[in-house]
C-alpha cells in the first residue's frame, strides 16, 4: 500500500474491463422475458380465481341447503349457473391481463431499445391508449 501514495491510478470505462458484462434483460432474450412474466400473472390470477369459485360454490350450497332447505335439483341448477357465471368473469380477466402484460412487456422492450425520442413517446402513448381500452373493457363486460 504505502509504495503507491502518490502515483495517479488510470482507471478503464467499465466496457473495457475484460469479462465485464452489463446486466441486461432486454438483450438477452426479450421473448423470454415476456413468456415468462405472462405465465407468473396467467398462474397467480387462475389460483386466486379458483379459490374464489370454489368459496362460492361452497357458501351457495350451504345456505341453499341449510337455510333455504330447497330440493337438490335446484341446489346443483343454481351452482352450475354461479360457476358459469364466474368462470366467464374469469376468462374475461386473465385474456385483459394478458393483453396488459404482453403490451406493456413489448412497450419497455421497444423503450429499451429505442434510439428516438420520439420512438419512446408513441410507444407511450400507445400503451395509455391501451389500457384505457382494457379499463373499458372490463368496466362494461364484468
Amino acid at each position: 500500500m504505502d509504495g503507491n501514495w502518490g502515483k495517479r491510478v488510470e482507471y478503464k470505462p467499465t466496457h473495457e474491463i475484460k469479462g465485464y458484462k452489463r446486466a441486461n434483460l432486454t438483450n438477452e432474450n426479450p421473448a423470454l422475458v415476456v413468456v415468462v412474466v405472462e405465465e407468473v400473472i396467467v398462474v397467480s390470477v387462475v389460483a386466486v380465481v379458483a379459490v374464489v369459485v370454489v368459496v362460492e360454490v361452497v357458501v351457495v350450497v350451504v345456505v341453499v341447503v341449510v337455510v333455504v332447505e330447497i330440493e337438490v335439483v335446484v341446489v346443483v341448477v343454481v351452482v352450475v349457473v354461479v360457476v358459469v357465471v364466474v368462470v366467464v368473469v374469469v376468462v374475461v380477466v386473465v385474456v385483459v391481463v394478458v393483453v396488459v402484460v404482453v403490451v406493456v412487456v413489448v412497450v419497455v422492450v421497444v423503450v429499451a431499445t429505442a434510439a428516438t425520442t420520439t420512438a419512446a413517446v408513441v410507444v407511450v402513448v400507445v400503451i395509455v391508449v391501451l389500457i384505457v381500452v382494457c379499463y373499458v373493457i372490463s368496466e362494461h363486460c364484468l
